[in-house]
């Protein structure tokens, strides 16, 4: 009797497991895969960088002051990036006599034109972008307080795209030295 209640536990233990995997196989005895539900990024719909931009890709000018604003040009799709460089005081720590050539390349860009990742680092990264920019160069000499460089960024036709101001929009300066 006790072996006849043992095979029956046992037998119902097996039914009860085998109904179990049935449910989890398809028709071709393949298990079905869990369903999933795809959750949006946090970051999705949203541009990582929406502040201005300095690079320093030089570390010469890591100690420069720099300050930059900008606002749209009223008579061309365009934006007036302006750049006020100190370099006074212990912010020329990196300069040395002489002097160094700056290169100082200002960007505009729609955000509408550039991904939602779009972070740049470089002056490369903003050329590889095909946003519009624009260069000049002077040179920098400790203790120099550059009056405010006004540099007028629009496209550049057939090299970049173009940039206007009355869509939202971001801009920045990078600063690199010049041999």
């Amino acid at each position: 009797m006790k072996n006849t209640q043992i095979f029956l536990h046992f037998l119902g233990v097996m039914t009860v497991a085998l109904a179990c995997a049935s449910g989890c196989l398809g028709g071709d005895d393949t298990p079905v895969p869990p369903v999933t539900t795809l959750q949006p990024t946090p970051t999705e719909g949203t541009w990582r960088v929406t502040e201005p931009v300095i690079i320093r890709q030089d570390p010469v000018f890591d100690p420069v002051h720099v300050e930059i604003s900008a606002r749209g040009i009223s008579n061309v799709p365009g934006v007036r990036v302006t750049v006020l460089i100190d370099a006074s005081g212990g912010y020329s720590a990196n300069i040395g006599s002489e002097g160094v050539n700056m290169l100082m390349t200002a960007f505009a860009y729609n955000y509408e034109s550039v991904p939602y990742d779009f972070d740049p680092q470089s002056y490369q990264d903003i050329i590889d972008a095909g946003i519009p920019y624009t260069s000049l160069t002077d040179r920098i000499y400790p203790g120099n307080v550059k009056p405010p460089y006004s540099l007028d960024v629009i496209q550049i036709k057939g090299r970049t795209s173009e940039i206007n101001p009355s869509q939202p929009w971001n801009y920045g300066v990078v600063l690199n030295s010049r041999g």
